[in-house]
This record gives structure tokens, sequence and C-alpha cells, in this order.
């Protein structure tokens, strides 16, 4: 029987290619590569050794030109089940652990006060504002009084 007009077998077409002492190269993902990661909110924790979060993004709109918030929720690993809603955590890239769990917990995300002010100065500050606004509000209390 002769061959099929028009089919070349597996290796006729490595032989074709004169590429036998070659190794052909497949893309893959280097484990070097840079994984993904960000900060957002538990928003659920329901779930054993799951937790959602919810991470917002601003973006300038193409058309209008105004600032435009997306927030999008991702289910992450929590191995140890300690994250509470509320928590800000940063999240990072993983391989599929399940069916829609893509990242996992690195841990809590750095607060927004200032880690240079001591607890004292802290508490100073806000004592200096909390009698700024009763003083405020017991002069307004006068000027009204009077009239």
């Amino acid at each position: 029987m002769g061959k099929k007009r028009g089919f070349i077998s597996a290796t006729d077409s490595f032989n074709l290619c004169g590429a036998q002492n070659q190794v052909r190269q497949f893309r893959t993902s280097s484990p070097c590569l840079e994984r993904k990661r960000m900060t957002g909110v538990v928003v659920t924790n329901g779930a054993q050794k799951s937790v959602v979060v919810a991470v917002e993004r601003y973006f300038v709109h193409p058309k209008v030109g105004m600032m435009i918030k997306k927030r999008k929720k991702f289910m992450a690993h929590d191995e140890e089940d300690k994250y509470q809603i509320g928590d800000r955590v940063i999240i990072e890239e993983h391989r599929p652990i399940s069916k829609r769990k893509r990242f996992i917990v690195i841990g809590l995300a750095p607060s927004k006060i200032p880690s240079y002010l001591r607890e004292e100065d802290k508490q100073e500050i806000d004592a200096k504002f909390s009698k700024e606004h009763v003083e405020s509000e017991s002069e307004s209390a006068k000027q009204l009084s009077d009239k």
C-alpha cells in the first residue's frame, strides 16, 4: 500500500526539518518570573482555608477622562484561617489550588498610619483635635445664646 497523498507522519516531518540532533524548546513559565501581587480587603471568610478578597483599582476612562474605581473579588487560600473580615491583606498569584482559587494570602498589608509616630504622639494628636472640637462647639453655642 502506498502513502496517502498529502499525509506526512511525525517522523517524516521531523526528518524533513533536519532537526534530528536538536531538542525542541517549549515555552514554559519560569519560576523566576515576577508573580502578580495585589492588596485588598477580606470580604468573606466563611469557607475553610479560604477568604474572598476585594481588590480596588483606579483608572482614567478613555473617552470621558474621569477617574473610575473598579472592584474585583478574588478567592485566596488562607492555610491557617487567621484573617477576619475587614483585614487589609496582600495576595499573590499561585498555581491553581481549586476551581476558583488562584491566589494565596501572603500576610497583612501595612497600615496607613505612619509607623514613625510613637503611641504617645498619636494619643497627643487625638487629644489636641478633640479639645479643639469641644472648644469650637462651645464657642458656637455661646454665639447662638448671645443672639
